[in-house]
């Protein structure tokens, strides 16, 4: 009977060990809003023209995978919205705004309760574009893009989170035959953006 009892016993502490443990590596979720920092970057040609950095909004949902007490897999899914507008008169430029859909797949790694940093690749979608002065149309704009992101949470077990993010765009924003390429080289912009906000 006693070593029945301590079968028991040990049983029930394995099983309570196993259900703490559960806790730590629970699926999480939530919501995040916040700034987009957007730019147009000119990686070559003769294109002189300066988009600069412009304030725009990002919000979306995201879900939590936990790998390992250190290490989480975050896939999330981020609306943004950028208003790109040249600095000083340049005719033919596009000026107006660019909304998209991402999907960024994060590796997060914890460092302790207070930080984390995540890194991963990241989808983007072309959803609509405003042209102020009716130059462009949708069909003038790759519809899709690749790019990386790197950045830092603060707090990021708890409630609410802290986090920023610099998003690296590889693929072309503008497509080959738009209004002025290739002598203004609008097709060899790229599109990258600084995001920071909070997760809830």
């Amino acid at each position: 009977m006693k070593k029945f009892l301590l079968a028991v016993m040990g049983v029930l502490i394995i099983m309570t060990a196993q259900s703490q443990n559960k806790k730590h590596y629970t699926v999480s979720g939530g919501v995040l809003g916040g700034g987009n920092l957007a730019e147009l970057s000119k990686d070559f040609g003769p294109s002189n023209i300066d988009y600069g950095t412009k304030l725009g909004y990002a919000f979306g949902a995201f879900l939590n995978f936990p790998l390992s007490d250190k290490v989480s897999l975050e896939p999330q899914l981020v609306f943004t919205g950028n208003k790109f507008t040249p600095d000083g008169s340049t005719t033919g430029a596009f000026s107006g705004k660019y909304h998209s859909v991402t999907i960024p797949v994060l590796l997060k790694i914890h460092t302790g309760k207070n930080f984390a940093f995540t890194a991963g690749p990241q989808l983007n979608f072309l959803s609509n574009i405003e042209d102020e002065n009716n130059n462009y149309q949708k069909d003038d704009f790759n519809k899709t893009g690749f790019g990386f992101s790197g950045g830092i949470e603060i707090f990021p077990h708890g409630r609410v989170t802290i986090f920023g993010r610099y998003i690296y765009g590889t693929s072309k924003v503008f497509k080959n035959d738009v209004i002025g390429s290739p002598t203004t080289g609008f097709s060899n912009y790229r599109h990258g953006a600084t995001q920071f906000g909070l997760k809830l």
